[in-house]
């Protein structure tokens, strides 16, 4: 140690160039534009949705093109209309397209056999007709069309072209159509995934250059020394911008969530820099005395809190979720890097920039003392009070509804959350799940199971072999073959598997989790067809409506694992089980209390970006906990009697946890900025979890240590 402090250009140019090789890949950082992997984990419902998306979906990227009008569609405008969906057909890449204009009427009939239902001639006079003889068929065929609305959907073959690629001419071919007076919106699962990928890259760079600035501001107006401040922020920065290096280095693609750690990784690093340059600027004598003070009384603490913030980070890796486990890879490995530039970065710019011995908030820190003093007036009731707490939050936070809107993952300026809105209202949604019947099931069983999902879904959702028999006229019988070639081939064969002959038919829904009402929707669906012979169901939203309740169970038990480890590790480092109880306590109160608050604002609904906030804060609020706890046992060690050690503990590290909450509650406004609700809401509950860990820890903490000190009442 002495011999690096003598030598600190050495000991910066290490840092440097830690810091560099972290950062050396950061020019193949890639965005994940996949939403399945938002919901996709390793259980047997995600692995079922992987072997059918192997199997058939691949290569295939399904688009839907919205066409309204704000009145009743215009022969004009539905002219238009069908010259795009013949554009679509002709477009390189587009390998299927449905629309309306594919409508035909069975052969055999008396009137239009085998005629369009839309003919080339538009005559409104008579659509009306066609449509509703097409209708008294009684197919439940999807025709696609409203008074007001159409929808054209269309598949592009990415072997052939990518959908980045294929999306620019499909909006430019839809001018034509814009061009009647009619608005046209393109969706889809694979669009939206598009959206998000390139939200993520405005957002990445918007969220870490304002929370760097916010975090530098913060820090100047609290040190107040230019030099104190370099040395607090200077190597968390580097640990942020390291942390995407390290993003790079192991594949990881950055997604809604994980393009907040850097900024995680920079305010958790100036918390920490931030006690260290609090203690520099108190310490006395020379410069290099002073930074070994300060690594001596300052840095093991440093060490614990990095640990512990690691391990909590660690404990989400529980989660079977791909996305959530590379969160928690990059977080924890984030957290040892910056903890690994932490110190000797510090070490090597205090020396080198040598800030002057002053006095920093001191009345935060006179304040902060107050508080904690009078708690340990009343420390009986103030503990039972937090224990009381305790429970009613827990029993809050075990009654909260696990809930994932897909929706809400889209950019704010995105209009395809109103626009699925609208396709759901009018055609049934546009997520698809695919109801699988078992290998013996014949026409008998299809046909019942998918007359009972036609009678829960919306009308036109269902499509179905059955459909084409009864538009057949025949439907005690299977569709021939000359039949069901009218179909499709990507669509043939996945109602008919090729290689077993498995029976399969789709259903158009709504996200689940959009509302209460789409959610009992999707039950009712499920239900339907479980109940009646179907061997499973598959599909986005079945994954939705399945893997997000399994998710925040999962992030609930990495948030106890959270808890429990920490707890031991720091019983651990301070050789003392009696901590253990005192530290979930004090540090699962404040969590617990945030994660009740959607009872008040949310329904009820958990979502888990709250989740994973919970978890994410009980790692960080623990620092506060392990730096007051170091200087209350510093104090007891040189004799300090228990109440001098308590106000002595919160004279060195309250003010200072004050600062830091300060501060990481302003990096973390930062999230505001943000165009992805997720990240808004993990923001926002992990500022309010720490501010309340930091009440818990300046209230009940010396509370629960004056019970435990048989000379309190001296």
């Amino acid at each position: 140690m002495n011999w690096l402090l003598r030598h600190p250009k050495l000991l910066l140019a290490a840092v440097l160039t830690l810091a560099f090789l972290a950062v050396a890949p950061i020019g193949s950082l890639r965005f994940d534009s996949d939403i399945n992997r938002v919901f996709l984990s390793d259980s047997p419902l995600s692995s079922a949705q992987r072997d059918f998306e192997e199997r058939f979906d691949t290569t295939l990227s399904d688009v839907a093109v919205l066409v309204e009008s704000g009145t009743r569609l215009s022969e004009t405008q539905i002219a238009a209309a069908r010259d795009l969906a013949l554009d679509y057909e002709l477009t390189p890449g587009v390998v299927a397209v449905v629309s309306p204009f594919s409508l035909r009427f069975p052969p055999g009939r008396t009137r239009w056999p085998e005629e369009p239902v839309i003919p080339v001639r538009i005559d409104p006079k008579n659509q009306s007709d066609r449509l509703a003889t097409f209708r008294a068929l009684d197919t439940r065929l999807p025709t696609l069309l409203t008074p007001d609305a159409l929808l054209i959907l269309a598949s592009i073959d990415t072997r052939e072209r990518s959908l980045g690629d294929a999306l620019p001419e499909l909006r430019s071919l839809a001018a034509s159509v814009e061009e009647t007076g009619a608005s046209v919106t393109i969706t889809g699962q694979d669009v939206v995934g598009l959206a998000i990928r390139d939200g993520l890259a405005k957002d990445l760079r918007r969220l870490n250059l304002i929370g760097a600035a916010l975090v530098l501001l913060a820090a100047m107006v609290l040190l107040r020394d230019p030099r104190l401040v370099a040395v607090a922020i200077g190597p968390p920065l580097l640990g942020a911008v390291g942390t995407l290096g390290l993003a790079a280095w192991l594949g990881l693609p950055i997604t809604v969530l994980s393009n907040v750690i850097p900024m995680l990784m920079l305010i958790i690093g100036v918390a920490n820099g931030l006690h260290l340059a609090v203690s520099l600027a108190r310490a006395e004598g020379q410069i290099a005395a002073r930074v070994e003070t300060t690594l001596h009384e300052v840095g093991p603490a440093s060490a614990l809190t990095a640990t512990t913030t690691a391990l909590a980070f660690a404990a989400i890796m529980v989660t079977r979720n791909t996305q959530l486990f590379e969160f928690a890879l990059l977080g924890a490995l984030g957290v040892a890097l910056t903890f690994a530039l932490l110190l000797p970065g510090f070490a090597a710019l205090a020396l080198l920039l040598a800030p002057k011995r002053r006095t920093i908030g001191s009345r935060i820190t006179r304040a902060s003392v107050w508080i904690g003093t009078r708690s340990a007036v009343w420390p009986r009731g103030t503990a039972t009070a937090g224990l009381g707490l305790l429970l009613i939050a827990g029993i809050g936070f075990a009654t909260t509804q696990p809930w994932f809107p897909l929706y809400r993952n889209l950019p704010a300026e995105s209009p395809f959350a109103a626009a699925n809105d609208r396709i759901a209202e009018r055609f049934g949604g546009v997520f698809r799940v695919w109801v699988e019947m078992p290998e013996d099931a014949d026409w008998t069983a299809l046909s019942r199971t998918v007359r009972a999902v036609e009678e829960v879904a919306p009308q036109g959702a269902v499509v179905s072999e059955v459909a084409l028999a009864r538009w057949l006229g025949t439907p005690e019988a299977k569709p021939a073959s000359d039949a069901i070639a009218r179909l499709p081939t990507p669509v043939t064969d996945r109602l008919r598997d090729p290689e077993n002959g498995i029976l399969r038919f789709t259903v158009d829904l709504p996200e689940p989790m959009r509302s209460d009402a789409t959610l009992a929707l999707y039950d009712r669906v499920e239900d339907a067809a479980l109940d009646t012979g179907a061997a499973r169901v598959i599909g986005l939203p079945a994954v939705m409506r399945h893997g997000s309740v399994a998710l925040i169970r999962e992030l609930s038990l990495g948030l106890v694992l959270a808890s429990a480890g920490g707890a031991v590790v720091v019983a651990v480092a301070f050789q003392s089980f009696v901590l253990l109880g005192l530290v979930v306590v004090v540090n699962l109160l404040p969590v617990l209390l945030v994660g009740s608050v959607p009872h008040l604002i949310a329904a009820g609904h958990l979502t888990p970006p709250v989740a994973l906030a919970l978890t994410v804060a009980f790692g960080i609020a623990i620092d506060d906990t392990i730096h007051f706890l170091t200087r209350y046992r510093a104090a007891l060690a040189a004799g300090r009697p228990g109440p001098d050690a308590r106000r002595d503990a919160l004279t060195q590290a309250g003010g200072v946890m004050t600062m830091t909450t300060l501060l990481l509650c302003l990096g973390l406004a930062v999230t505001v900025f943000s165009v992805f609700h997720p990240v808004q809401v993990f923001g926002l509950s992990l500022a309010l979890s720490l501010v309340a860990a930091l009440i818990v820890d300046l209230v009940i903490l010396p509370a629960f240590l004056t019970l435990g000190d048989p000379h309190a009442a001296t």
